[in-house]
């Protein structure tokens, strides 16, 4: 059933004279409620583990790079703007995770010293 015949449902109930029909009435329209509201919160949770993994991944991908989170944005409080990459060393670890493969992809190889090779 959708929320149209639902609601159709819920008209013709409130319009009936019997108690029990009313009692089921309004059974239904609590669990409704109930439902959306569970739902709801649902679907903001989600969201919010979307954002704060999304977060992550884009620390990780900064610290890769030897950025600030911000890459650089013109009023961040952690670099005032200076934080594009390289302007501190990269995670090394993170750095083969994110950064080695694409360049690999470009034959440019990386070596562990520090140095890149054609």
């Amino acid at each position: 059933m959708d929320a149209r015949q639902f609601a159709a449902v819920l008209e013709k109930l409130a319009g009936a004279e019997d108690s029990r029909l009313q009692q089921v009435l309004q059974l239904l329209t609590q669990r409704s409620a109930s439902e959306g509201t569970e739902h709801a919160v649902h679907g903001r949770l989600r969201g919010e583990r979307r954002r704060l993994a999304r977060r992550r991944l884009d620390a990780e991908f900064a610290a890769a790079c030897g950025a600030c989170a911000c890459f650089g944005a013109p009023h961040c409080p952690n670099c005032g703007g200076e934080g594009r990459p390289g302007w501190q060393v990269p995670d090394e670890n993170l750095f083969r995770m994110y950064v080695a493969p694409a360049l690999e992809r470009l034959g440019i190889h990386h070596q562990e010293e520090g140095h890149a090779t054609m």
